[in-house]
């Protein structure tokens, strides 16, 4: 049987779905994901590592994903999609979306109007 990579069997996957999508309420802290994991933080720490990643990675690329998400949704203003992917501060989401992707939200916004078929 083929099948598809899974990854529930990686931390950086099984800390994904931990966190979830909903970025309205708070995140959750390292030290509750180290114990739904049923390790010490200090072993979580050292296995993202040999995965390439930290945490602060795993919730910077899962908030990017979201916005990217959003972004593609007219109806939401750039406004409220920082707050949707958890940033109090519009600026704030600005300066990390242009860190995570080279551009602006608004540009990535209009390069995607661009790239649809008429």
């Amino acid at each position: 049987l083929l099948s598809r990579p899974d990854e529930s069997n990686t931390f950086t996957g099984r800390i994904r779905a931990l966190i979830g999508r909903d970025f309205s309420k708070p995140l959750p802290d390292f030290e509750w994901i180290a114990a739904e994991l049923h390790t010490s933080p200090q072993t979580l720490r050292r296995r993202l590592k040999q995965e390439n990643t930290s945490f602060q990675e795993i919730k910077d690329l899962l908030r990017r994903d979201m916005a990217i998400y959003y972004l593609g949704r007219p109806e939401l203003s750039i406004n409220d999609i920082a707050s949707k992917v958890g940033f109090t501060e519009p600026s704030t989401f600005h300066r990390a979306f242009k860190k995570w992707t080279g551009v602006t939200p608004g540009a990535y916004r209009e390069g995607e109007r661009g790239n649809l078929p008429v």
